[in-house]
C-alpha cells in the first residue's frame, strides 16, 4: 500500500500563495486598532493606520474572512464599517486588536484553499486513487460482503486459509453498487465465491474517495506538492489544463491572456512541472492493480 502523511491545509495555503506572489510587491497591511470586531456579528472598527484604507477596499483576515469597507468616519482615528463575509467566506468569530489585515489581497487565502481542496478531491482521485484494506467477512445471508457506501471500485480481494494460515488472492468475486438498501444498508456489496465461509476473514483493498474536508489532509508520500503546484497553475490561468494541450498553451485564447496578465510561458512551465512531478510520485505508488472478475460468455 502506498503510504500517506498528514500536512496541515493552512500551510499548503501559505506556500501556494508564497509562489503566487513571487518577488512581486505584496498587498498592504494594517493592523486592528483599539476597536475591534469581538465576534461574527461586529461590523466596525478602527486601525492603527487607516490613511490608506477607503470605502470598497477589501479587507482580508489571517482566517481567509474577506470585509469590504462600506463607511469610513473623518474623525481623527477613523471608524470603519465593514460587510462581513464576504466573497463567499462565512465569519467564524472575531478578530481582536493587533490582528494584521491585507488589504485588497490578489491571491485571497479563501480562493487558495478551495483550489487546494479541489486539488485533492478531483485530481488525486483521477491519478493516485486513495487505496485502504479492511478485514472483513461475509454476510449471514449469501455469499456478500457488505462494503462501506463511498466504496468507488474493489482492487483486491484475499483470505486466510484455516489450515495454513496462509494468505490466498480470492478469484470470482466481484463488486455491486447501487443495490437496493432494502437488501444492503450502503448499496455497495463484494460478490464472493461459494467457497468463502462466513467465519472466513477477507482482506479486501477497495479505493474511496479523497477527503480534504479536514484542516489536515493525509497526501502520498513524495507528493505534498502536487496540490499546491496544481492550485497556483489553475490560479493563474482560471483553468486545468490536460496534459496533452501543455504544448499548444500559447495558443489558447491568447489575446484574452495577455490582457490579464498571464505569462503564458511560465502557466506552461507550472504544468509541465506538475505532471513531472505527477509522474514520479506515481511511479512510487504502490496500489494494486485494479482486476475485476469478468464472467466467460457461455454458448
Amino acid at each position: 500500500m502506498a503510504a500517506f502523511v498528514d500536512v496541515a491545509v493552512e500551510d499548503l495555503v501559505a506556500e501556494a500563495i508564497d509562489v503566487l506572489y513571487g518577488e512581486t510587491v505584496r498587498p498592504l497591511q494594517v493592523t486592528v486598532g483599539a476597536t475591534a470586531l469581538d465576534n461574527a456579528a461586529d461590523k466596525t472598527l478602527t486601525l492603527v493606520d487607516a490613511t490608506h484604507v477607503n470605502v470598497t477596499d477589501r479587507l482580508e483576515a489571517p482566517d481567509g474572512e474577506i470585509m469590504i469597507v462600506t463607511a469610513k468616519t473623518d474623525d481623527e482615528d477613523p471608524v470603519l464599517t465593514v460587510a462581513r463575509s464576504y466573497a463567499g467566506k462565512a465569519a467564524d468569530g472575531g478578530h481582536p486588536t493587533t490582528t494584521r489585515l491585507t488589504k485588497n489581497p490578489t491571491w485571497s487565502i479563501h480562493d487558495t484553499e478551495r483550489r487546494i481542496r479541489r486539488a485533492i478531491s478531483a485530481v488525486f482521485n483521477r491519478y493516485l486513487p486513495y487505496v485502504t484494506s479492511a478485514v472483513m467477512q461475509r454476510s449471514p445471508s449469501g455469499q456478500w460482503v457488505e462494503m462501506p457506501a463511498d466504496t468507488m471500485r474493489v482492487l483486491r480481494v484475499r483470505r486466510i486459509e484455516d489450515m495454513t494460515g496462509r494468505i490466498v488472492d480470492v478469484g470470482g468475486w466481484y463488486f455491486e453498487d447501487n443495490l437496493p438498501l432494502s437488501l444492503v444498508s450502503t448499496g455497495a456489496a463484494l460478490r464472493v465465491p461459494h467457497y468463502v465461509n462466513v467465519s472466513d476473514d477477507l482482506i479486501v483493498d477497495y479505493q474511496v474517495p479523497w477527503d480534504p474536508s479536514g484542516a489536515t489532509v493525509a497526501l502520498p508520500v513524495g507528493g505534498e506538492d502536487l496540490p499546491v503546484l496544481w492550485a497556483v497553475a489553475y490560479s493563474l490561468g482560471r483553468r486545468e489544463v490536460a496534459r496533452g494541450d501543455v504544448t499548444k498553451i500559447e495558443e489558447w485564447n491568447q489575446e484574452q491572456a495577455i490582457r490579464q496578465g498571464v505569462n503564458l510561458r511560465l502557466l506552461r512551465d507550472l504544468w509541465l512541472e506538475f505532471y513531472r512531478r505527477l509522474d514520479e510520485v506515481r511511479a512510487t505508488y504502490d496500489y494494486p492493480k485494479h482486476r475485476p472478475y469478468k464472467r466467460m460468455a457461455t454458448y
